[in-house]
Parts: C-alpha cells; sequence; structure tokens
C-alpha cells in the first residue's frame, strides 16, 4: 500500500512540475567546474584533449556520491531527496540514452531526437528494412528506443527529461565525451555509410551504454 501512494505521489508532482526547455542533440554543457560538494573531475567534450580514457572515467562516475541537493537539482527541484533518489536510476539511465542516440544522430548527421510516442514492440519486417528509402529511414526503425523513453513507460513523463539531460551534461560531461569519442573513432574514415555501418554504429551505441549504466548503477548503489 505504501508502495502505491509514493508512486502515486511522484507521478503526481511530475507531472505538476512540468519543464518546457526543449531537448537538442547537440546540446554540450560548457561548465568545467565541478559541482559543490561532489568530487568530480570529468572532462567537458568541448575540450577533448588529450584522448579520454573510457575505464578511468567510468571508474571516477562509479566512486561519486551524489549529494541530497543533487539528487533533487537530477529532478529538475521537481521533488525532494527522498523522492528524487527513488526516480534517479531511471532518469539518469534514459538521459544516458538520449545523448548517446543524440550524438550516434550527429555523427550520421541525421534529424535530432523524435518526440516520443507509443512504443512499437514488433521488430521492423525484412521488408520495411529493405525498402527503406533513405539510410535515416532505416536508421528510425532499427533506432534502440527504450520503452521507458516512451509515451508507454512507466517511470517518466517526455518533459522530465530536460532536467536529466542538463544533470548530467553538467555533473558527468565526460559521459557525452565518451559516445562523441567512440563514435568519431569507430565511423568510417572515408565517410562512406551504408545499412552495414548503420548497424554497426548502433552495436557501438549499445556496448558504451551499458558500461556506462553500470557506473550509475554503482554510483547511486554504492553510496
Amino acid at each position: 500500500m505504501n508502495t502505491v501512494v509514493v508512486s502515486l505521489f511522484l507521478v503526481t508532482l511530475l507531472h505538476a512540475g512540468r519543464i518546457t526547455r526543449s531537448i537538442t542533440a547537440t546540446h554540450v554543457s560548457t561548465s568545467t567546474v565541478a559541482p559543490l560538494h561532489s568530487n568530480n573531475s570529468f572532462v567537458n567534450p568541448a575540450i577533448l584533449s588529450p584522448k579520454l580514457d573510457v575505464e578511468k572515467e567510468l571508474t571516477k562516475i562509479a566512486a561519486i556520491c551524489l549529494t541530497e541537493a543533487e539528487y533533487e537539482e537530477s529532478s529538475g527541484n521537481v521533488v525532494r531527496y527522498f523522492y528524487a533518489r527513488a526516480l534517479s536510476i531511471a532518469l539518469l539511465q534514459q538521459s544516458v540514452c538520449s545523448i548517446g542516440l543524440g550524438e550516434l544522430r550527429a555523427i550520421f548527421n541525421f534529424s535530432p531526437l523524435r518526440p516520443w510516442t507509443i512504443y512499437n514492440y514488433t521488430e521492423p519486417s525484412e521488408v520495411e528494412l529493405r525498402d527503406a528509402p533513405t539510410l535515416e529511414a532505416y536508421y528510425d526503425l532499427r533506432e534502440p528506443i527504450s520503452p521507458q523513453s516512451s509515451l508507454s513507460g512507466s517511470h517518466l513523463f517526455e518533459h522530465n527529461m530536460p532536467a536529466g539531460i542538463a544533470f548530467v551534461d553538467s555533473h558527468f560531461p565526460s559521459i557525452r565525451a565518451i559516445f562523441r569519442q567512440i563514435f568519431k573513432e569507430k565511423y568510417p574514415k572515408t565517410g562512406s555509410i551504408d545499412k552495414k555501418t548503420v548497424d554497426f554504429m548502433i552495436d557501438r551505441y549499445s556496448d558504451i551504454r551499458s558500461k556506462i549504466y553500470k557506473a550509475i548503477d554503482k554510483m547511486i548503489f554504492n553510496c
């Protein structure tokens, strides 16, 4: 019964605290100052030099202990610490997804992330994939959108996402930098791409996302 009450309270507050900032796939935090009370020393993606040590940055993320105020900030200061921490796993994970997919679209020079829709649990058919008129249309069919980043999700509204993305960009800018660096490394140097390239890059996204998820989980549960 208490779980139901908490869940209903969270949803009510999140819906009431509507955030109207739009999500942009190319947003990058320009602050190089670590937040107060956190031992963050992450690299701003705008000044990536020399090459980022991915494993080292992930280890740093896993060791961070967010303050109560920072958990509240991650939710857009819509809820207090108790509820913000309960929400943080879903919000931070989906923010990582949005950042990663935004960077993946950017490396292909595709349009920004699409607005949320009802989640389609049906895999695209071979015919649909074969007949996709453009590479972007093919990518749209294959894009690994999470059910939680859709109107079918049970945890978040779309208008909750800008606060989460802004929080990740300002407190953990190395996350966006990791996606950007690896996509740049793996993207064909010739600039010539096809459907196999799209599939390959989606797989690289999934690999990186899994590693970042593990670091975030450790950060939240080990503190």
